[in-house]
């Protein structure tokens, strides 16, 4: 798990890392004096979850959550702070997240983390689903497509594609060659039929 702490007070920050030196091995834990720092180090690489703490200068906790809510929707954000109630927390950071005051106890903080790297795993999961999805559409569209145009023909999709057609395009599309044999059959039988040619014995 990466998380990120944000706090403008190196004491606090140095206070966590003694808090959490049995977590060294277990998580990738780093620290950021200021929002902009912060956004430094998302950039470089997300984190799982965030903590950050409210009252910051020259950009506050709340300016830096929204930022992280909107840019990187996976990360599981957490208020750590003695300036806020837990409505106000609730508000900036949704009731999917979560708030701690200061001070807080080690095995809440640690239960806290636990549990927001849980939601980031399903918000991950949930996310990557999605563009599954999306991109299964996608080139199901083309697919079909394609082949409606008879630029491609069923046999020319690799089978593990072939889920990808609908029941219709599976069903109703045929090699290009016998789709030619079945219209001639047609044009000949109709010309039987209008007395143009005559039927072989």
């Amino acid at each position: 798990m990466r998380v990120l702490f944000v706090d403008d007070e190196v004491n606090v920050l140095n206070a966590l890392a003694r808090t959490l030196r049995h977590k060294k091995n277990e998580w990738d834990i780093d620290y950021a004096t200021s929002g902009f720092k912060a956004i430094e180090l998302f950039e470089e690489q997300p984190y799982d979850v965030v903590v950050s703490d409210m009252m910051m200068p020259q950009m506050s906790g709340e300016k830096l959550l929204d930022h992280i809510w909107r840019t990187y929707p996976e990360t599981a954000r957490v208020v750590l702070s003695g300036h806020c109630n837990q409505a106000t927390a609730f508000r900036l950071v949704g009731s999917e997240h979560f708030y701690l005051s200061k001070p807080c106890s080690y095995d809440l903080l640690v239960s806290t983390l636990e549990n927001a790297h849980k939601i980031a795993l399903m918000k991950h999961a949930s996310h990557h689903a999605m563009n599954q999805a999306e991109l299964e559409d996608s080139v199901s569209g083309l697919l079909s497509k394609l082949i409606k145009q008879n630029k491609i023909n069923t046999s020319d999709v690799p089978v593990e594609l072939k889920y990808l057609l609908s029941e219709e395009t599976a069903e109703t599309t045929q090699p290009l060659y016998l789709r030619n044999e079945a219209l001639e059959g047609c044009v000949e039988q109709d010309c039987i039929d209008w007395g143009l040619v005559a039927e072989s014995s």
